[in-house]
C-alpha cells in the first residue's frame, strides 16, 4: 500500500524492504469440499486438453476484494468494515473462460446473482471509503482453475450449483510451489463471526 522505493536527490536509490508485520490479504468465498472437488476434477479434464498448472483444490476461491500487504491496524480496519452476509447466495458455475494474456482458465456464472454482486460492490465501496485501493472494475465472480495455459479450452461443462453462506479474510504467503492461504476471520449469513 505504500511506496516500495525511495530515492533522495544526489544519493543512491534504495529499495525498501517489506515490513515483516505486513500480511498479503484478500476477502474471498471458498466453495465447500464437494464443490471444490468437482471443480478440481473439471480443472484436471481441462488440463488434459490444454496443459497448464491446476490450482490446488484447497486454493479454489472467488476473490471479493484484493487488499494488498496490510499492517495489523489495517487488518482491524478491514474487519470493522466487513458485515455478515444478508442471506445465502447461489452461483451457477456454468461458464469456462480464458484470459489469454494472463494464461488463466476460470469458471464462473453466465448469469451472476445480481444481489450477490451488489453485496460485493457495496463491500468494496466501504473499503474504498476507509482508504483501501480496491480494483475499480466491476466485480465478476470467477474461480481460477488453471494457470500458465496457452490456448483456449473447448469443453462442455455440467453446471455446478454453489451456495455461498460465508466469506473470509485471508492471508496469503507465496512459496515455491504456489500460494498458501490461511483464513483469519469468517463472516456468515447467521451473523456470527468466527
Amino acid at each position: 500500500m505504500g511506496d516500495r522505493g525511495a530515492c533522495i536527490e544526489g544519493l543512491v536509490c534504495a529499495t525498501l524492504v517489506n515490513d515483516p508485520l505486513e500480511v498479503r490479504s484478500f476477502l474471498a468465498c471458498w466453495p465447500d469440499k464437494p464443490i471444490a472437488q468437482q471443480l478440481n476434477r473439471c480443472a484436471a479434464r481441462i488440463q488434459e486438453q490444454v496443459g497448464g498448472r491446476v490450482i490446488r483444490v484447497e486454493n479454489l476461491h472467488v476473490t471479493l476484494a484484493f487488499l494488498g500487504d496490510l499492517m495489523p491496524t489495517q487488518i482491524s480496519a478491514v474487519e470493522d468494515v466487513c458485515a455478515p452476509l444478508p442471506r445465502t447466495f447461489r452461483l451457477e458455475l456454468d461458464r469456462v473462460g480464458f484470459w489469454k494474456t494472463k494464461g488463466i482458465v476460470w469458471i464462473g456464472p453466465r448469469t451472476p446473482d445480481v444481489e450477490f454482486n451488489k453485496f460485493v460492490e457495496n463491500l468494496r465501496d466501504r473499503l474504498r471509503r476507509v482508504g483501501f485501493r480496491i480494483d475499480s472494475r466491476p466485480f465478476t465472480p470467477h474461480i481460477t482453475l488453471l494457470r500458465k495455459v496457452r490456448k483456449r479450452p473447448r469443453i462442455v461443462l455440467e453446471a455446478l450449483d454453489w451456495v455461498i453462506n460465508e466469506y473470509t479474510l485471508v492471508a496469503s504467503k507465496l512459496e515455491q510451489d504456489g500460494a498458501r492461504y490461511s483464513v483469519s476471520k469468517r463472516w456468515s449469513t447467521l451473523g456470527d463471526v468466527k
